[in-house]
């Protein structure tokens, strides 16, 4: 196969900027070729995210590496129709954009309209006014392309919607307050539209109108909607997002998960001994620190990639089509650049290090609330072992103890007795995680003044969890607790809680 000749000249010149979601190729790649070993599985996903993602490829480099994805599927035995046919459908999900819109423009308009003579001019004059432009005639078609190839501005014709409809309800609950419309109306619909759109139109053309002038219209909304969104959205000291438009992308991301199986992940990052940095130096240095802590940080991510200021010293950055393998390697490359930053107080230099908690989008997540407390807990189990390292949550816990407690005390004494991969710990955030796991002797460290140990104990109630509860209290008071299997009170002998964990373990 000319694999050049086959794919031909419009794709190898097509910018790979736009594709954030090119990881989907993929799972499209999995089912179309069903007994792909694992490790050419691992080698087509490393392929994509590290070579081709995120960047604009030259010729070479992307015939070299559609080159090698080839080569993959053939060394597991495929023949040259199943490779075909896998090749074609990747190209169709990268190239989405490249068949919906047309010209060498940077900024991507799309333009919703039934009338297709008006829409086909709109077309030329915005190539010609130095955009790239598309059309589509549906709202499917422009939730789609939405979801698959964002555009940059919206020029929608109010007529493409059916009042009244599904369809129309639909597209006004779909979250597009990240894309600028700009609505083209009869004078007669204004009102309605106010009454029953619920979207953020950004602008209106009234019809009629003076094609002439959309390309500078739209041009003028763009560097208004850019300047209005950095206002509204980034941090005034640190220029990271702030957290209202985290919360903002952390919601579409969660849609798209739901919708497309489309991958994210989380990674909370909080500065090491900031509280210290203040104290000693004082506050001007310390929005010193968090400025060129900034800088650094969004200087080791994809332009894809969210970086926010959660709040204080704590940031969180979100990252569509990464894994939480992926995300981890994210963080220690983001580590090797804070390593080297020296920050100039005057009679000496600062040096700084992070602690950080990654958590990958799975189906235990029921909620945009749920993936932040995750990846939070783990960020703070990080600096409760010392700081300066990544905590990723990875779903199912191994082992069959599990000690809930704030401090990693009482689990270092178990690891005498107990094999160290046979226990682990978590924070009391971090309980509704277990809801999946397989049965375990749960040790809830209520002595802690960290843990609320009835707390733990409902929400095991609540999600019908199987463990077995051993309960640690100081509070002789208590003869009972709903829920836990045996009581110890403080003081009590080590070796009789071991015993005591030995013989539930070999219960389960």
């Amino acid at each position: 196969m000319n694999l050049y000749e086959w794919v031909g000249e419009p794709l190898v010149k097509a910018s790979w900027a736009y594709y954030a979601d090119l990881r989907n190729f993929v799972y499209v790649t999995y089912k179309t070729i069903e007994n792909s070993s694992y490790e050419k599985k691992r080698i087509i996903n490393e392929l994509i995210r590290y070579k081709i993602m995120g960047t604009t490829l030259g010729e070479n480099e992307v015939v070299n590496n559609l080159s090698m994805l080839e080569d993959i599927l053939k060394d597991d035995g495929h023949n040259d129709n199943e490779v075909k046919v896998a090749l074609s459908r990747i190209i169709d999900i990268l190239f989405i954009s490249r068949k919906i819109f047309f010209g060498n423009g940077e900024d991507k308009i799309l333009i919703a309209s039934r009338d297709d003579i008006i829409a086909t001019l709109l077309v030329e004059l915005l190539i010609r006014g130095g955009f790239s432009a598309g059309h589509v005639r549906d709202l499917d078609e422009l939730l789609y392309i939405v979801d698959n190839a964002r555009p940059d501005l919206i020029l929608i014709d109010l007529s493409i919607f059916d009042f009244g409809s599904n369809k129309f309800h639909e597209m006004s609950d779909y979250n597009l307050n990240e894309i600028p419309l700009i609505a083209i109306a009869d004078e007669g619909q204004l009102e309605m539209v106010e009454k029953e759109i619920k979207l953020c139109i950004f602008d209106y053309i009234i019809k009629p109108f003076n094609p002439l002038e959309i390309a500078c219209r739209i041009r003028l909304d763009l560097e208004r909607y850019s300047s209005f969104r950095d206002t509204c959205l980034r941090d005034a000291l640190t220029n990271a997002y702030n957290r209202s438009y985290f919360i903002e992308r952390l919601y579409q991301e969660f849609g798209q998960f739901k919708r497309n199986r489309r991958p994210f992940s989380v990674m909370f990052l909080d500065i090491d001994k900031f509280k210290d940095i203040n104290d000693i130096y004082g506050h001007v240095v310390g929005d010193k620190v968090l400025k060129e802590f900034s800088f650094a940080v969004m200087s080791s991510l994809r332009n894809c990639d969210i970086f926010c200021r959660y709040g204080g010293d704590e940031f969180v950055i979100l990252m569509p089509d990464t894994d939480g393998k992926s995300a981890v390697r994210a963080a220690e490359r983001i580590r090797e650049n804070i390593s080297s930053l020296k920050i100039d107080c005057g009679e000496t230099d600062i040096m700084l290090s992070f602690s950080a908690g990654v958590k990958e989008m799975d189906d235990s997540i029921t909620s945009c609330d749920e993936i932040i407390k995750a990846a939070d807990a783990a960020m703070y189990a990080a600096k409760q072992a010392g700081g300066n390292r990544t905590e990723r949550v990875n779903g199912k816990r191994k082992g069959n103890i599990i000690v809930v407690d704030s401090g990693k005390g009482l689990l270092e004494i178990l690891r005498h007795t107990f094999d160290e991969d046979k226990i682990v710990l978590i924070s009391p955030d971090e309980v509704h995680l277990l809801e999946n796991d397989d049965p375990a002797v749960l040790l809830i460290n209520d002595i802690s003044t960290k843990v609320d140990g009835k707390t733990v104990l409902n929400e095991i109630k609540n999600r019908r969890m199987d463990f077995k509860v051993i309960y640690l209290t100081e509070d002789k008071n208590v003869n009972s607790i709903q829920g836990a299997d045996i009581i110890f009170y403080r003081p009590f002998s080590m070796t009789e809680l071991e015993n005591e964990i030995y013989k539930l373990s070999k219960m389960l």
